[in-house]
């Protein structure tokens, strides 16, 4: 075998290693985020933060949040406001519920930071939005 074989040889391994280790990286980063989401969704009546939602899955907030960061182009807590919000404007449209209690089941202890969370997602207060929405649904 001439050297220059050999190095077009060991050039493709290479290659080929170092694909298989980003892979392996990006499969391992998007299951954890996986599991965080999934963190979330059991846990979206609850008062937690980014610590528990990051403990849940054994790193540090610090990578968690760049990776995070990273993959979904969003940060923890942004998506986490966003789940929320998108319960909670289900919960408007599809239920009868008071706002307090849509508050708490999306995790709000206090009725007055959830609509300030709402609003300043959706542009309209909770009790507006179901309103709209409700009317809207009704004429449809």
């Amino acid at each position: 075998m001439h050297i220059d074989d050999i190095a077009v040889f060991l050039h493709s391994q290479a290659s080929a290693l170092i694909e298989e280790v980003q892979t392996i990286g990006i499969s391992k980063e998007s299951l954890l985020i996986e599991k965080m989401i999934d963190y979330m969704e059991k846990h979206i009546a609850e008062p937690i933060g980014i610590t528990e939602i990051v403990d849940s899955i054994g790193i540090s907030v610090s990578l968690a949040s760049a990776i995070f960061k990273k993959e979904k182009n969003e940060t923890i807590y942004g998506y986490f406001t966003n789940m929320r919000m998108k319960r909670a404007a289900d919960l408007l449209v599809n239920t009868d519920e008071k706002i307090s209690d849509i508050a708490i089941k999306v995790g709000y202890q206090h009725e007055n930071s959830f609509i300030r969370a709402f609003r300043k997602c959706n542009n309209i207060t909770p009790g507006k939005y179901r309103e709209v929405l409700k009317s809207r649904k009704e004429v449809m």
